[in-house]
C-alpha cells in the first residue's frame, strides 16, 4: 500500500509541477495570439484559456455525476471556482507595481464579471424551485448553456464598442503587443473570471448526466455556497485581506 501511495505522490508532484509550467506558457501565449490574431484577450481568455484549464473539472465533475454523486460533483466544481478568486488574490499580491485591479481595468472585465454573477444565480434559483425535470434535465440547466452563449456575445460587442470606459490612472497598463513583457495582465483576470463562467458549462454538463434526475435537489445546499473551502485557502484569503487593511492604513 506505502509503495503504490508513493508512486501515487510522485505521479501527483510531476503533474502538478507540469500544469504549473505549462500554465505559465500558456498565458503569455495565449496573449500574444490575441494581439496577433485581433480577437482580443477577452475572447482568448475565455475560449482558450478557459476551456483549457476546465477540462480536469469537466472530466471529474461529469465522472462524478454520472456515478451518481451529486454532492462530490459539485462541491469538485463549486470548490474550483472559489479556489480560482483565491489564485486572482495571489497574482494581486505577485504584481508590485500597481494593483491588479487598477492595471487592468477593462469594461470587457467588468461584463465578464456580470456575466459570472448571472450565471450563478441560475444554479441557486433551480435549488429554490421544485424539483422538475424534463427529459431528464432542470429547466435551469439550457438557461445556463443559453446565457452563457448570449454573454459570449455580450462581451464580444462591449469589446468592439464599450458602452462606458474605466477610469485610467498612470496604474492602468493598456492592452497592446509591446506590453507582452508584462504577462498580459487583463489575461489573469481573463483566467479566472472567463474560467469561472466556463465552468457553469459543466454545472450544466453535470446535470445532464445525472441519471437521478435534477442534480440541483440531490446535493447537499451548502455545495452552492463558496465559503466551503478549505482552511488553507481562507487563511491565504485573511491574510490578504489583513495585509490590505494594514497597506491602507498607513497610507
Amino acid at each position: 500500500m506505502f509503495a503504490s501511495l508513493t508512486a501515487g505522490i510522485i505521479a501527483f508532484s510531476i503533474a502538478a509541477l507540469v500544469i504549473v509550467i505549462a500554465g505559465s506558457q500558456l498565458a503569455r501565449v495565449a496573449d500574444e495570439l490575441a494581439d496577433r490574431t485581433g480577437m482580443g484577450e477577452a475572447l482568448f481568455g475565455i475560449l482558450l484559456l478557459a476551456g483549457v484549464t476546465s477540462l480536469p473539472d469537466f472530466a471529474a465533475t461529469l465522472s462524478a455525476a454520472l456515478d451518481s454523486r451529486p454532492d462530490l460533483a459539485m462541491s469538485n466544481i463549486m470548490g474550483s471556482m472559489a479556489v480560482n478568486l483565491v489564485f486572482l488574490g495571489i497574482a494581486d499580491m505577485v504584481y508590485r507595481q500597481a494593483n491588479l485591479e487598477h492595471a487592468a481595468a477593462s469594461p470587457t472585465i467588468l461584463m465578464l464579471a456580470a456575466l459570472l454573477i448571472v450565471l450563478l444565480t441560475l444554479p441557486l434559483l433551480a435549488i429554490v424551485t421544485p424539483p422538475v425535470n424534463l427529459w431528464g434535465v432542470h429547466p435551469v440547466t439550457p438557461l445556463i448553456v443559453l446565457g452563457y452563449v448570449l454573454g459570449l456575445d455580450l462581451v464580444r460587442r462591449t469589446e468592439e464598442k464599450p458602452m462606458w470606459f474605466p477610469r485610467h490612472t498612470r496604474q492602468t497598463v493598456a492592452d497592446t503587443p509591446e506590453h507582452h513583457r508584462h504577462g498580459g495582465l487583463a489575461v489573469a483576470w481573463l483566467s479566472i473570471f472567463g474560467t469561472n463562467c466556463f465552468n457553469m458549462l459543466v454545472v450544466a454538463a453535470a446535470d445532464a448526466g445525472y441519471p437521478g434526475g435534477s442534480i440541483y435537489h440531490d446535493m447537499a445546499p451548502v455545495q452552492m455556497t463558496w465559503g466551503r473551502i478549505g482552511f488553507e485557502s481562507a487563511l491565504i484569503l485573511a491574510v490578504y485581506a489583513l495585509a490590505l487593511v494594514i497597506v491602507v492604513a498607513s497610507g
